[in-house]
């Protein structure tokens, strides 16, 4: 399968590699309101042979890689929320998304421990070119995508700084492939409502979430079960 997919990709123009990756084996709330992982080693080549269909068929979840993946709704002052047009890419590509990223072994270690934050930091800094204090980064949940099997961690934070400024920082800053596009959307109750859900096939499904959390933050469980309830 690995084969294929490297001829593939090389026919879309996209760069995949066998990267190291973490492996979500467990997952408990613990009770701050925080979450403990178990977590195990993959690779990006398990990952793209676990999800295929030739694999998938009568496997249960547990028998897929899912490799850990963070990503981030990042508002800013001017009431906006920050999305990225994927290109290059190998699942994805041409879909909107929150910035993110699957967790790299062994880049995203502190002290030797996985660190979430550390991942969603860099990602953010390699595809925006944002430098994001940890400090400020709140988790909101963690999701599971069953289109591509794989956990992703949901963060947000609210920056200092205007769109247009962010925005000046990703043309003129050093960044990966991966996004084609910068835009920003209206984060306001009510737009922010109706984006996740007359846009929701044009945005990934994790980044749908990651929005979709975002409001649950911001605007409360009401809105969060109405927004639900609009996707059905």
């Amino acid at each position: 399968i690995w084969p294929a997919a490297v001829r593939e990709a090389k026919k879309r123009h996209v760069n995949i590699f066998n990267g190291n990756l973490f492996r979500l084996k467990n997952v408990r709330a613990t009770s701050d309101n925080g979450l403990m992982l178990e977590l195990g080693d993959t690779n990006y080549r398990e990952y793209v042979a676990t999800r295929s269909d030739k694999f998938r068929n009568n496997r249960q979840p547990g028998d897929m890689a899912n490799p850990l993946a963070t990503c981030i709704a990042i508002g800013t002052s001017d009431g906006k929320v920050i999305i990225e047009k994927r290109g290059g890419v190998d699942v994805y590509s041409g879909k909107y998304h929150v910035i993110g990223g699957f967790m790299d072994r062994p880049q995203d270690l502190n002290n030797g421990i996985p660190d979430p934050f550390k991942a969603i930091g860099r990602e953010v800094k390699e595809e925006v070119g944002l430098t994001l204090r940890n400090d400020r980064i709140q988790m909101t949940g963690l999701v599971y995508d069953r289109i591509t099997p794989h956990f992703e961690i949901c963060f947000c934070t609210e920056s200092s700084l205007l769109s247009k400024e962010i925005l000046d920082i990703f043309v003129n800053s050093e960044k990966d492939c991966e996004v084609d596009k910068l835009e920003f959307i209206d984060a306001s109750e009510d737009k922010l409502a109706k984006f996740i859900s007359s846009r929701r096939h044009l945005i990934a499904v994790t980044g749908q979430a990651c929005l979709t959390l975002y409001g649950k933050h911001r605007y409360g469980t009401t809105w969060f079960h109405a927004v639900m309830n609009a996707l059905g």
